[in-house]
């Protein structure tokens, strides 16, 4: 943590560097160094969190490389190499949980169920949601994800609905 000058300070003297961040209850912490220098972060907060009378839930907390990836509060994020280049950059997109939750919604609000709805009502509130989704997601790399929720069969397919329906060749 600290200043650019800190950080490079820490770094010369083989001292690993490390950044917080967080929101609400959850936090993730990212650190500049090897993963034994991680682990002893961790026992650091852990300890520092039994004093608040909080504890580290095992089952969330974990040690993995950037490389490797993570998910955070339904984003996904992963370095990887940027096409047609060999530079290294960190992708963040939405996770295939969140993904198959919003796919889930969507079936729930279109199932049989939602038949006596007038199709104005269903479409507003499938807008809303679908809004809502994208505003979330706005800041990552999201494009493919919401070609594969707009087009949940296959790329080229079309959902018949009343106004994709072709009426039938009178001769």
């Amino acid at each position: 943590m600290g200043t650019d000058y800190q950080r490079a300070k820490r770094r010369r003297a083989g001292q690993g560097d490390w950044r917080l961040i967080r929101y609400c209850d959850d936090f993730v912490v990212m650190v500049s160094g090897t993963a034994d220098r991680a682990e002893m972060l961790r026992e650091q907060i852990a300890e520092v969190l039994a004093r608040l009378g909080l504890r580290l839930s095992a089952d969330k907390t974990r040690v993995v490389h950037i490389d490797d990836g993570f998910d955070f509060l339904g984003q996904h994020i992963r370095r990887q190499r940027k096409r047609g280049t060999t530079k290294l950059v960190v992708y963040t997109r939405p996770s295939r949980k969140a993904i198959q939750a919003i796919k889930d919604l969507i079936s729930e609000r279109t199932y049989r169920h939602s038949l006596n709805q007038s199709l104005g009502t269903l479409l507003a509130s499938l807008n809303r949601m679908l809004a809502g989704c994208a505003n979330y997601f706005r800041h990552g790399v999201s494009k493919k994800t919401f070609a594969a929720i707009d087009h949940p069969r296959g790329s080229g397919s079309v959902i018949p609905t009343p106004w994709t329906i072709e009426p039938a060749a009178t001769s």
